[in-house]
């Protein structure tokens, strides 16, 4: 009876170590360090980011670095000369000079008839500054200051002059080739002689054709036919010699027309 009960104990002991034994199943030779690889591969993958990381931040500061550097270099921080062209106001130094001399109360006709004046108007205008100025903004200006003259009531009138007016002065040449006929001024005494005898004959002309009390008709005709004449002798004398002068203002009047 003891026996039984000895071998019944040994049994029910068996059975309780059974089923506390965990069971392992066989893997493969190579799986074994495959998590501490997988691991290993995060922590590379996240080194390499921050590696990329502090390489930018790196980069970042060098140029902040090179800009600094570039402030502080001494060859780049000196003043570079301005040429002509970049510089307007060494441009047009003669201007500054001619609005000087109009304070001191000297009128446009004295600026013309002094010769040293004269040639720092003719300089002001070798290449005129206000042909940089938008077109708009020129004839706005033009307008503002022709407001409440004879003039300005005339451009109201005529909208061509006022556009003439706009392109004479926006032509980068047209104003300072026409200043150059200032300095030639044996020439313009040249012109007004040739007027002054051309009106004297056409004096005499209307005189002869206007005799005898001629009908109303005939003395309109007359004089407008000599007028036409004198005109066209005048202006034609006059451009042929200023030619140079006067070609881009040929070509300003052909352009507002």
């Amino acid at each position: 009876m003891k026996l039984a009960l000895i071998l019944l104990i040994s049994l029910m002991s068996l059975n309780t170590f059974s089923q506390g034994v965990q069971v392992y199943e066989a893997r493969p030779a190579g799986a074994i360090g495959a998590a501490p690889k997988e691991a290993s591969k995060s922590d590379e993958s996240s080194s390499d980011e921050d590696f990329e990381a502090l390489e930018r931040e790196l980069a970042e500061q060098n140029k902040k670095l090179g800009s600094a550097g570039s402030l502080l270099n001494v060859e780049e921080d000196k003043p570079k000369k301005k040429t002509e062209e970049e510089d307007p106001i060494a441009q047009n130094q003669e201007l500054f000079e001619l609005q000087a001399a109009l304070n001191e109360g000297k009128s446009p006709m004295d600026i013309i008839k002094d010769p040293a004046l004269r040639k720092k108007l003719i300089k002001a205008y070798e290449v005129n500054p206000m042909s940089q100025m938008p077109k708009e903004a020129l004839r706005d200006m033009l307008v503002d200051q022709i407001q409440g003259s004879p003039l300005g009531t005339l451009t109201k009138h005529f909208p061509f002059i006022l556009n003439f007016l706009v392109n004479f002065m926006h032509h980068p040449t047209a104003l300072g080739q026409a200043v150059k006929i200032l300095d030639r001024p044996d020439d313009l005494r040249m012109c007004g002689f040739v007027s002054l005898v051309l009106m004297v004959l056409i004096y005499f002309i209307r005189r002869g054709f206007l005799k005898d009390e001629p009908p109303i008709g005939k003395v309109i005709g007359v004089k407008l036919l000599s007028s036409l004449i004198f005109l066209s002798l005048s202006l034609g004398f006059l451009y042929f010699t200023f030619l140079d002068e006067l070609d881009p203002l040929l070509e300003v009047i052909k352009q507002s027309v």
